[in-house]
């Protein structure tokens, strides 16, 4: 009887170690998965050096400890491995001689200045368990009837090939044979997802112990996050942007607690006020907009809104974001019978979702390493759930997306995974995926999910996104604009996130038809809003985390960019931060006239464009259709005509000035994308008399603070193209007007002497001036003229406009009637 061995040979190893398994293939043996055994297996090791071998250890799978080979049966098992290191290491141990058969543990490779070694203890069976199927959203639970399929399995002369097992909790664990290299393992149990884990089983200890973890198809929206071995704690973190409720004022959500990662209010940060007037009950405090974020210290977070109200007249508010499992403990699978559960997921529910985004966020959480590695990889998946009930072609649940990440975090603390969309107008464009579903009530709802793709963020990186690009005259959006950040390659607005140092940055913005644009960007102050301790003598982890220095947080940094038509117009523009949330542009002309001298009347012009109505208000401004109770306008727009004097037998030359837009949200995101828009105020000119234009800036509500810096960009136009001519930097700081400078429409050098402050055409004590040819078809040449003044005034021009704070009580209230409140 032949019965030949099965030889391999190893040469010119490197360092590190080789492990050695015996495989049954079973290729003859009835078909089975399983072999039956006649007779023992051994391994016989022989150790060379390149000139010649000595014997190394036999491992022998007999009817004795430690492997059963015969009794037990099984499909895989451990031989022991090659040791391959450096002469002067511990494992090396070339002066052992087994006396009963002369075999050896080591041999030194002289050449490649190595010591060869095999190490033959712990050989086993290779095995695992099915310990446990867990609800991934509730800790501790197990689900019942799972059934579970192994790749290739069977068993001997009882079951067929990929035949299901089913568990159930609390009993014992059937031992299984890895099938294949990796092995795949499918569960399956009513009410979940099915989950699919594929394992390594030769990598570890046996026998392994495997846990599944398991989403429950409950129609919400999860984030789920599952990672290897390393690092030990990995945060999930989710931010609400623009949150804002479905009421008739869409009011913007304001955010409470209601869990804490301990149970008392405390152990919710120094940054949680006291809960405020409207907070949801149970609620252990209340947060401030830029503080809102669902993480390891704030497990649970409720809006205020109303997500919709249904025919009883009930009332269903959120939204509520959860941490249902927050895992801080990652270890390698275990072995033997009450070993720990092996890398546990963290997972998250958002329910009862209202129109805004919702960015997810994973973090290393370590404050003291701030370089992570990853064992096994990182995925992350995604279910969007409507929290209805499944209608014929609407599903209430579908899992949106899988991230998958096999590299290592190397220097990297953030990972930016994507962004949750909910709109009840017109679904987002282009969403990795999107459910629309009707919810009792008046609304439409859309959930959306956008992937963003493997984004990091190092130490001193800065997540950078350009939110939109729109036009500053008609607020469209500008889809095929294209975007520059640093002189690299031409971008266009695809939900895009770049990674940028900290410092200044260039952004150049084109669109054909549009005045090119570019940008100062300038990042700083920090990303990481978890505490590095090396400062802090003796200071809790609590406290430092609650400590000021600690609370410069900074997610993605997003800005929309407004370009100015390059049509040949004159325009001014006017751009401010955060806050105030409401600065206004008025635009006084004084001193018109026809080109012969005559004065000329102003009219609100109607929204045909053509007819002018009489107004009390001679000037521009976002109240001069508003505030007239008589008037049939509803637009910001006033026009002179002049006749043409017979002798020039000239068209007569129609005046209009129009603010195009008029910004009353600055600070608020815009519920479909979840950005902060802070759009512009835009004043377009046309065809101006000659005379003067004075541009002035004013702050709507006196108790408004300021938050970033306020601009007046100014354009003047040829007919032909616009160019930018001037910024002019405004200090509101000392009082609520500022007046910014005056356009003059001139025929001579001396008509804008007349009309100007300074005493020459160019320069002088009042600023700088600019002018620029204008030629209509008509056949006027009248130049424009720009004149900086830059001048901050402690009180309202009163001679000229009336304040704001004069208007009578009756009219603001119209006005906030409009807004919905706030000046916003």
């Amino acid at each position: 009887i032949a019965n030949g061995p099965e030889t391999m040979s190893l040469v010119d190893l490197l360092r590190g170690k080789y492990l050695v398994y015996i495989n049954a293939g079973v290729s003859t043996d009835s078909g089975m998965t399983y072999p039956s055994f006649a007779g023992d297996v051994t391994i016989e090791i022989a150790l060379g050096n390149g000139t010649f071998s000595k014997r190394g250890p036999t491992i022998s799978f007999a009817d004795t400890p430690p492997v059963d080979i015969v009794g037990d049966g099984g499909k895989w098992f451990y031989a022991g491995y090659f040791h391959v290191t450096s002469i002067d290491d511990a494992a090396c141990q070339p002066d052992y001689v087994n006396p009963r058969d002369g075999s050896i543990r080591s041999l030194i490779h002289e050449e490649h200045a190595l010591c060869y070694s095999y190490i033959a203890k712990d050989t086993r069976l290779v095995q695992f368990e099915i310990y446990r199927a867990v609800n991934a959203l509730m800790v501790s639970t197990e689900v019942p009837n799972v059934e579970y399929t192994i790749d290739g399995a069977g068993d001997a002369n009882a079951r067929p090939r990929g035949a299901p097992y089913t568990r159930q909790p609390n009993t014992p664990a059937r031992a299984h044979d890895p099938q294949e290299m990796p092995t795949v393992l499918r569960f399956k149990a009513a009410g979940f997802w099915n989950e699919v884990l594929e394992f390594n089983f030769f990598l570890g200890e046996w026998p392994t112990l495997v846990q599944s973890w398991m989403v429950q198809y409950d129609m919400k929206t999860h984030v789920v996050m599952r990672w290897g071995d390393y690092p030990e704690d990995l945060d999930l973190v989710i931010v609400p942007l623009g949150v804002v409720g479905v009421d008739k004022d869409v009011t913007p959500v304001e955010w409470s607690v209601m869990r804490c990662y301990d149970a008392d209010a405390e152990s919710c940060g120094a940054w949680v006020q006291a809960p405020t007037d409207g907070a949801p009950g149970g609620a252990l405090g209340s947060l401030a907009t830029d503080q809102a974020y669902l993480w390891y210290y704030q497990k649970q977070i409720k809006g205020n809104g109303v997500v919709f109200t249904d025919d009883a007249g009930n009332k269903l508010l959120g939204p509520t974001l959860t941490i249902d499992r927050d895992d801080s403990g990652h270890e390698p699978p275990t072995s033997g019978a009450g070993g720990a559960w092996p890398n546990g997921p963290e997972a998250m529910t958002l329910e009862n979702l209202l129109p805004g985004a919702y960015e997810v966020y994973v973090t290393a959480y370590d404050p003291n390493d701030i370089t992570q590695r990853l064992r096994t990889g990182l995925s992350l998946d995604i279910y969007l759930g409507t929290g209805m009930a499944d209608a014929p072609g609407r599903p209430g649940m579908i899992r949106a997306d899988s991230i998958q990440l096999f590299d290592t975090l190397d220097g990297a603390k953030w990972y930016f995974v994507g962004k949750f969309v909910v709109t009840t107008d017109e679904p987002p464009a282009n969403p990795t995926q999107l459910i629309k579903i009707a919810k009792p009530g008046r609304q439409t709802y859309h959930y959306s999910w956008f992937g963003a793709g493997a984004i990091f963020a190092e130490w001193q990186e800065y997540l950078f996104e350009v939110g939109s690009i729109r036009s500053a005259v008609t607020n469209e959006k500008l889809d095929d604009a294209k975007y520059i950040l640093d002189s690299g390659t031409p971008s266009r607005v695809k939900g895009r996130v770049h990674t940028v140092y900290e410092g200044t940055h260039i952004l150049e913005v084109r669109m054909a038809g549009f005045v090119t644009r570019v940008i100062d960007l300038s990042f700083g102050g920090g990303f990481e809003p978890v505490c590095s301790h090396d400062n802090l003598d003796d200071i809790d982890e609590q406290t430092a985390m609650a400590s000021e220095a600690c609370m410069n947080t900074h997610w993605v940094q997003r800005i929309s960019i407004f370009l100015v038509p390059n049509d040949g117009l004159t325009r001014v523009v006017l751009h401010w931060g955060d806050k105030p949330g409401d600065l206004d542009t008025y635009v006084v002309p004084t001193r018109v006239t026809s080109l012969s001298g005559a004065a000329v009347s102003w009219k609100a012009l109607l929204n045909d464009g053509v007819t002018g109505e009489a107004t009390v208000w001679p000037y521009v401004f976002w109240g001069l259709c508003d505030l007239c109770d008589e008037c049939e306008c509803t637009g910001r727009a006033l026009t002179a005509t002049a006749n043409a004097e017979s002798t020039w037998q000239l068209a007569p030359l129609k005046t209009t000035i129009k603010l195009d837009r008029d910004d009353r949200s600055h600070g608020l995101a815009n519920p479909s994308s979840g950005v902060t828009e802070n759009g512009p105020e835009t004043t377009t000119f046309r065809h101006l008399l000659t005379g003067r234009y004075d541009v002035y800036v004013n702050v709507y509500w006196e108790e408004d603070k300021f938050a970033g810096n306020v601009t007046v960009e100014v354009y003047l136009g040829s007919g032909l193209d616009s160019i930018l001519v001037d910024t002019v930097p405004c200090d509101l700081t000392s009082g609520r007007w500022f007046h910014a400078g005056y356009i003059v429409a001139h025929t001579s050098q001396a008509q804008f002497l007349g009309l100007a402050d300074s005493t020459t055409l160019f320069g002088g004590a009042n600023g700088t001036a600019t002018r620029l040819q204008y030629k209509p078809d008509n056949g006027y040449n009248i130049k424009y003229t720009w004149v900086r003044l830059a001048e901050s005034l402690p009180t309202h021009p009163a001679s000229i406009i009336v304040g704001p704070e004069d208007l009578q009580p009756e009219r603001r209230r119209r006005r906030l009637e409009k807004e919905g409140g706030g000046g916003r």
